[in-house]
């Protein structure tokens, strides 16, 4: 689950908030790879849908999509 506090318990990985980082991280199963765990379509498509609410608002306030590295954090 996403927690963009980075203050949830348990494991995570980091990924940046750029959309290179969001496409390797759910595309390539890279984010599987950090976890170190299998993650179910379920959570994949929770992923997906919190990384496209993630580039519309962000589109929508700077009229752009994001590129920073501001970190957020999926729990896994």
């Amino acid at each position: 689950m996403p927690d963009p506090t980075g203050r949830a318990n348990g494991r995570g990985a980091y990924l940046c908030h750029g959309v290179g980082c969001w496409e390797r991280g759910l595309a390539k199963r890279a984010l599987e790879r950090s976890l170190r765990a299998r993650l179910a379509d379920s959570d994949l498509e929770a992923l997906q849908d919190y990384y496209i609410e993630l580039i519309s608002s962000a589109g929508a306030s700077a009229g752009k999509t994001p590129d920073a590295h501001a970190e957020s954090v999926p729990q896994g």
